[in-house]
């Protein structure tokens, strides 16, 4: 009966639901050290994923913030399940001294129906690891975790001179010495995040911006990813200052890519689309619209961008008709494989044209070699067999 269920009954789950609580429940100042005049009198706030849509390209970030598409996903439904359920087991723990893998077994299956079985693959294999660790830490030593309020809030904010952005933490508890803060940030998505997908990404720069901004004292910030889906934590990886200080910098450069797209295209999309874009000088495209084959394919707008790569939009547009037609060019390119395969042996020349060639004399050729591509040492035009 859902009315025995934890994730319903207990203050753990009933404190740690809703976008507000999210976004730190108990209020801005939210644990020791987050100085009260940091608080912005004025100007807009914006949450982290808007302003990592406007790094990766202004148009992705445009199309989003405006409402020109939607950007929600079952995966990304899915994901916010799981970190209900850890948040959940990590009040249950503080606040009524539960055991928090339990408690989280227990929530578990409890999520939402339409999206219960990616999130119980992505979290299932990591919740007695989760449990052990939270054993392991000491709880006067947690600063603030996602679903906490009060003091334990997990909101986080940095301050730009024309915005403030706001995000949250899974887990921020404290290091060795009162000068450095230790975050744990659970990812159950079916990528296996790395400590260079940390170091590199913007999230977790944008972390350190915002703790090192509000704590003066600051002097190291140690991140670990907990990949929960494969039960796997990435090494520890450490912003300093100076870190803190670049992640400053990619924030305000995205802040002005979005004052300037705004400026250009406005606040709201037009009914008519294709006019909007002509408002756009063609030498203004290359400040707007950033295509790249992968940033293309994984954009939300990239059926409405006029600059995205004709792959990534046409696979935006239709995934079946893609999928068929890429595996009937599949079976085109078979054909045509083992063809030249069967000219090569049958000759017992490679074909060399130009700067191309195909056939068995690849430079460092391994045992029994398979025909293949290769560029030739000594090009020029040639046939079957030429020399």
């Amino acid at each position: 009966m859902i009315e025995s269920c934890p994730m319903t009954m207990c203050p753990a789950w009933r404190g740690g639901s809703g976008a507000a609580r999210d976004s730190g429940g108990g209020g801005a100042v939210a644990w020791p050290g987050w100085p009260r005049g940091a608080l912005p009198a004025s100007g807009p706030w914006l949450h982290r994923r808007t302003v990592s849509r406007y790094a990766q390209c202004p148009f992705q970030g445009w199309a989003l913030e405006v409402g020109l598409v939607k950007g929600a996903s079952a995966a990304a439904d899915a994901g916010w399940q799981v970190h209900r359920v850890i948040a959940a087991g990590i009040r249950a723990w503080l606040d009524c001294g539960a055991d928090p893998s339990g408690h989280m077994a227990e929530c578990l299956p409890r999520v939402r129906p339409d999206v219960q079985i990616d999130a119980v693959d992505g979290l299932r294999r990591s919740i007695d690891a989760i449990g052990r660790f939270l054993a392991d830490l000491p709880r006067d030593a947690v600063i603030a975790h996602r679903g906490g309020r009060g003091r334990r809030s997990a909101l986080l904010l940095g301050h730009a001179p024309t915005a403030t952005v706001a995000s949250t933490v899974d887990l921020l508890y404290a290091g060795a010495s009162p000068a450095e803060v230790h975050e744990i940030d659970f990812v159950s998505g079916r990528k296996v995040l790395t400590a260079s997908d940390v170091r590199t990404g913007l999230k977790h720069r944008l972390h350190a911006w915002c703790l090192f901004g509000a704590i003066p004292d600051l002097a190291a910030h140690h991140v670990r990813v907990w990949n929960t889906r494969v039960n796997a934590l990435t090494p520890v990886v450490t912003f300093a200052r100076r870190d803190a200080d670049l992640a400053g910098e990619a924030v305000a450069a995205a802040l002005r890519s979005r004052r300037d797209i705004l400026d250009a295209l406005g606040p709201a999309p037009d009914d008519a689309f294709p006019a909007l874009m002509e408002r756009v000088h063609t030498r203004r495209r290359r400040d707007f619209w950033w295509p790249e084959m992968t940033r293309c394919a994984a954009c939300d707008a990239c059926t409405r961008c006029p600059a995205a790569t004709a792959s990534a939009r046409d696979f935006a547009a239709d995934p079946g008709a893609f999928l068929a037609e890429t595996a009937a060019m599949k079976a085109a390119l078979d054909k045509r494989m083992r063809l030249l395969r069967t000219t090569v042996r049958r000759t017992g020349r490679d074909l060399v044209f130009g700067r191309t060639a195909f056939g068995l004399d690849k430079p460092a050729n391994p045992t029994n070699p398979t025909p293949g591509f290769y560029r030739p040492v000594e090009t020029g035009v040639g046939t079957v067999g030429a020399d």
